[in-house]
């Protein structure tokens, strides 16, 4: 009988101590058998240090991550991306999932979403949106309803991979579950303050078409603090370098997924998304971006 696969989840921690119990005990309670645990804190001022030791120290949690359990406190915050980064890097598994600190897991989620990547590199599921007290407000808050609809209109897309063209429609980067050599082939996360997530789905998509769940398995935690709520100006700048970053690799056909939506790969179809979308402005950034 095949050992079961060795998935790694990093768990990046940044202020989050009434959320990040909840986060970890989430990931503990996974019906996969074989687990290892990574966490980063990104240099926390409140007691998510604390809280993260304490629950680590126990027998009971640990006994939960066949593959271990690891814990960095960075001295100074490096930012998502390279928090990402160094805990992806200390991570053993051959799948790697992320699971931010003010969210959790559903506890079937790695076990349904496992199957999907014998036929993909990248996986995500469908968002449940939550408020401070885990409370389900996908179809109630404004923010959530906003967000679920980019996933609510992902069958209107020719591909999956034409659905994440216009917005991260894996809503964060706890959503995705990845394997290895994916990590290798992209070189990690960029350093990017909030669209390092889309960033990464989109240069994924150039290897080959992801995978997409319907089944609600990501709890996104919806607070004042989230990054989407305060980062509009940097979101905005960043939204141009993502796409920038994604047509130019198009425009030098560096891409192996024949599915990758391109003027070669779809013709006359990929022109229309760039009309309907308003992206042609975009693409001509892209055309006269060096080679």
């Amino acid at each position: 009988m095949t050992e079961p696969a060795l998935v790694s989840v990093v768990v990046p921690c940044f202020n989050h101590e009434r959320y990040v119990e909840e986060c970890l005990r989430s990931i503990a309670e996974q019906d996969h058998p074989h687990l290892e645990l990574v966490v980063i804190d990104d240099a926390s001022t409140d007691a998510t240090p604390k809280i993260v030791e304490n629950l680590l120290r126990t027998d009971e949690f640990r006994s939960h991550f066949t593959g271990g359990v690891t814990f960095r406190a960075l001295e100074e915050n490096v930012g998502a991306g390279r928090a990402l980064n160094l805990g992806l890097g200390l991570a053993a598994g051959t799948v790697l999932g992320i699971c931010n600190s003010d969210d959790r897991y559903a506890p079937e989620r790695i076990s349904t979403l496992l199957p999907l990547l014998r036929d993909a590199d990248l996986v995500f599921s469908a968002v449940r949106f939550i408020d401070d007290s885990g409370a389900d407000v996908t179809d109630e808050d404004w923010a959530a309803i906003r967000l679920s609809h980019t996933q609510r209109t992902i069958h209107a897309y020719p591909s999956l991979g034409f659905a994440c063209v216009p917005a991260n429609v894996a809503i964060s980067t706890g959503n995705l579950l990845f394997k290895r050599h994916l990590l290798e082939q992209l070189v990690g996360f960029r350093d990017l303050k909030y669209c390092h997530d889309w960033d990464f789905l989109l240069r994924s998509i150039l290897r080959r078409e992801p995978a997409f769940s319907r089944r609600f398995l990501y709890d996104y935690r919806l607070h004042q603090a989230n990054s989407f709520r305060s980062l509009g100006a940097i979101a905005d700048e960043e939204t141009r370098d993502v796409l920038r970053t994604y047509f130019s690799a198009i425009r030098r056909q560096d891409y192996d997924n024949p599915t990758a939506p391109g003027p070669e790969t779809w013709p006359g179809v990929f022109e229309q998304m760039l009309e309907v979308l308003g992206f042609e402005g975009h693409w001509e950034r892209a055309l006269r971006s060096p080679a």
